[in-house]
């Protein structure tokens, strides 16, 4: 119990530092890990100004958008001073869709690629539940087209896999270039190192 309050303390800190004092942060970290934490339920949290993810228990990426908005706000507090809508925001790796929706949010075209059919369901649920017009990719980036071994199930963690013999699932990678249209505006964001994405179609 101690060790689980300290851990409640130690994200209502982390929260302030993103989105400034007063009750509001604290009343949104409590919220979030009694519903989502304790009781095993999903919660719906804020992304930028208009926008939502649904968060489900036992993710490793959601409790950051539950926690505070912007998510990361070193990063994020960044790309909304330099996005303008209609500029071209590339997410690879882009997992439940946190960094998409926020582009999203701020008015960029966004392409969002990611490789595990697990975060990929859930990044094209997040976009449809926000009715965003995002072009999502199931499938992997890297310097060449092919197919790239990777973990599967891991949420945030997955990775790249060198050897046939590890435990994992080929998926089809392709080159940044055929992922995308031209565009006059383009931008590219993505986690540092990250060079898989994810089955081809577009969220509406």
């Amino acid at each position: 119990m101690g060790a689980t309050l300290a851990g409640v303390l130690v994200r209502i800190v982390q929260s302030l530092a993103g989105r400034g004092r007063g009750i509001g942060p604290v009343r949104r970290v409590v919220a979030f890990d009694v519903r989502t934490r304790l009781l095993k339920k999903p919660s719906i949290v804020t992304i930028g100004e208009h926008s939502k993810i649904i968060a489900y228990p036992d993710e490793t990426n959601a409790p950051m958008a539950g926690y505070r908005n912007p998510p990361n706000p070193f990063q994020m507090n960044v790309w909304k001073r330099h996005l303008v809508p209609g500029d071209l925001f590339v997410d690879i790796g882009a997992n439940i869709g946190i960094y998409t929706i926020y582009a999203a949010d701020i008015g960029a075209s966004v392409i969002a690629c990611e490789p595990d059919p697990r975060n990929y369901a859930r990044l094209v649920e997040n976009v449809e539940f926000n009715g965003y017009e995002v072009q999502t990719l199931n499938v992997a980036v890297a310097d060449r087209p092919g197919t790239l071994r990777l973990t599967q199930g891991l949420d945030s963690l997955n990775h790249l896999l060198l050897s046939e013999a590890e435990e994992g699932m080929n998926g089809p990678a392709t080159r940044s270039k055929r992922s995308t249209t031209p565009h006059p505006h383009p931008r590219f964001f993505g986690r540092p190192g990250t060079r898989c994405s994810a089955p081809t179609s577009t969220a509406t």
